[in-house]
């Protein structure tokens, strides 16, 4: 009778909770070493970017590629028209053409008469022979007085006058040489105007054909055909698949774990077990909606499956915590907060207990003191039963 008593008093049965074991979820204290993750999420981006832009206004006529494509340098990705261009360049054909048979004509109509004006110079020339040796003879007569003073006289005003008339126009023929140098030169200073307007005209309708500026990927195109193109502005977005960063989103309430040059690791969402390593190389100063932003190099191997704009998961190793207690993470458990939580006694019983938590890292929290490795810790809800001290397990 006195042995029966002893035992209600120290397990009051009746009074103690009573909880099954299948509502209960329970894990075991482990000591060793425990990697501290800090979580997050965000997208790829690439490091390289061009912006997809053309040169001119033209019409849409086809889009090639759409966002997402991969791309080689030189790759048409949207071909336009514009019909003021087309027609310019139709224009200066014909002005080219017309401006070349003119310079020719100029040339051949040059020519003919420089041909001209030798052929008059010989013929004064020829004349200017005949009466220079007249003269010479009939100076020797009028001496005698065979030849009368007044035909020397005539032969020689004669002879003074082809002269004369010989030096005007071989002045004559240098300056019109000279003018007409000074005509071709202008003609062709034009023919040149024109093939530099043809070759920028030739220039502007090859622009309406937008190719790839790089190899990569088309992160960003939202065209349509018959869409009118502005020139100079942007059109969509190239992005380069082998210089890749992350930018993660992590919550603020970590920001205090996170450094610079510290490990990274993302995975794809849609490819869960493919894991991409980098180096954190940029904390970005200001918190963005509860967030702070986060930016790695990724180091990627050749034929990696990353691509900018997608989605990804990501963890940062702040710590390695060597030779310490650690736990799966319980219901309702802060990190670094000392928390109430029930142990296990035996197989029936659990104890309430006093433990002080430490970082907590993919679902796992350190213990710093309150139970010893091997300890079997309820982790499950148990918000109702908070006010006891000690729990049975039935």
């Amino acid at each position: 009778m006195l042995l029966a008593g002893a035992i209600f008093l120290l397990y009051p049965i009746d009074s103690t909770p009573r909880v099954g074991s299948d509502r209960l979820t329970m894990a075991t204290v482990h000591k060793g070493s425990m990697l501290v993750h800090v979580d997050g999420h965000g997208k790829i981006n690439s490091n390289k970017q061009q912006v997809i832009t053309s040169s001119v206004e033209g019409m849409v006529q086809e889009v090639k590629l759409r966002p997402g494509a991969y791309i080689k340098k030189g790759d048409v990705i949207v071909t336009s028209i514009n019909y003021k261009i087309v027609k310019k360049i139709n224009d200066i054909k014909r002005s080219i053409a017309i401006k070349k048979t003119g310079i020719q004509e100029f040339i051949l109509s040059t020519e003919l008469t420089v041909i001209q004006q030798e052929s008059e110079q010989r013929n004064i020339k020829n004349e200017l022979d005949v009466i220079t040796t007249k003269l010479s003879k009939q100076e020797g007569l009028m001496n005698k007085g065979i030849v009368s003073e007044m035909k020397f006289i005539e032969s020689k005003l004669r002879s003074t006058q082809l002269s004369n008339k010989l030096h005007l126009m071989s002045s004559k023929k240098d300056k019109t040489k000279q003018i007409n140098t000074l005509k071709l030169t202008n003609k062709r200073v034009l023919l040149a105007q024109l093939v530099d307007d043809l070759e920028k005209a030739e220039k502007d309708l090859n622009a309406l054909t937008i190719r790839a500026s790089m190899d990569g990927i088309i992160q960003e195109l939202d065209l349509n055909n018959g869409q009118i193109i502005q020139p100079n502005t942007k059109l969509g977005l190239i992005g380069s698949i082998d210089d890749l960063v992350v930018n993660l989103k992590v919550h603020q309430t970590k920001r205090n774990l996170i450094k610079k040059n510290q490990t990274i690791s993302v995975k794809a969402t849609s490819l869960s077990s493919v894991h991409y390593d980098g180096i954190i190389t940029r904390i970005a100063p200001k918190t963005i909606d509860g967030y702070v932003v986060v930016e790695a190099k990724l180091n990627l191997p050749t034929g990696h499956s990353l691509f900018p704009s997608q989605d990804v998961t990501g963890k940062i190793v702040v710590n390695q915590l060597m030779q310490t207690l650690f736990v799966d993470i319980p219901f309702g458990v802060t990190p670094n907060k000392t928390m109430s939580i029930f142990v296990t006694e035996s197989e029936f019983m659990a104890k309430m207990k006093i433990i002080e938590f430490g970082l907590e890292s993919d679902g796992k929290i350190q213990i710093h003191n309150g139970v010893d490795e091997g300890d079997t810790v309820i982790i499950s809800n148990t918000k109702e039963l908070a006010s006891n001290d000690v729990i049975q397990i039935i």
